[in-house]
């Protein structure tokens, strides 16, 4: 419960924060697929939650539940910050590269974590975009992990 209290919190201040800013926020649903030490893989979906620092950079808030037990885990089995800064954009617009680096914790296992990666985005219709993500995590106290998100999401 106290996870998810944290998580609710941390969410509501960057939201208020964005709306008070007159800043874009985004909000992305999330399919996951994390590969444990590059062998097995572990499907989760979540949500997150963007708040659009500058033109080129975006901080992010990510939480992902795990199927683990016929996901029968805690509500959150794992949260990110994470920082998103602009690569390259399409002439039109409609495609971005962005390169991904932040902290991550584990809550199943009590572990925090590195990464770094890639995100690919693309605009479908107005402020709707789709997008996929992927990076490579080091774990303090477990092995290393890639985790590949995909989904869709919404800004305003």
């Amino acid at each position: 419960m106290q996870k998810i209290i944290s998580c609710f919190i941390t969410c509501y201040v960057l939201t208020l924060g964005a709306c008070l800013a007159g800043d874009t926020i985004s909000v992305e649903t999330i399919g996951a697929v994390r590969h444990v030490d590059f062998k097995e893989a572990k499907w989760g979906a979540g949500a997150d939650l963007g708040y659009k620092l500058n033109s080129f950079v975006t901080g992010h808030v990510r939480a992902i539940a795990y199927e683990e037990n016929d996901w029968g885990g805690g509500a959150i089995d794992e949260g990110s910050v994470y920082v998103e800064a602009q690569l390259l954009k399409s002439a039109n617009g409609k495609l971005t590269l962005g390169a991904v680096g932040g902290g991550s914790y584990d809550f199943s296992r009590g572990d925090f974590g590195f990464g770094v990666g890639l995100r690919p985005k693309a605009k479908i219709y107005g402020q709707l975009y789709a997008f996929g993500q992927s990076e490579i995590r080091a774990w303090f106290n477990g092995p290393k992990d890639i985790l590949t998100t995909f989904g869709l999401g919404i800004s305003f």
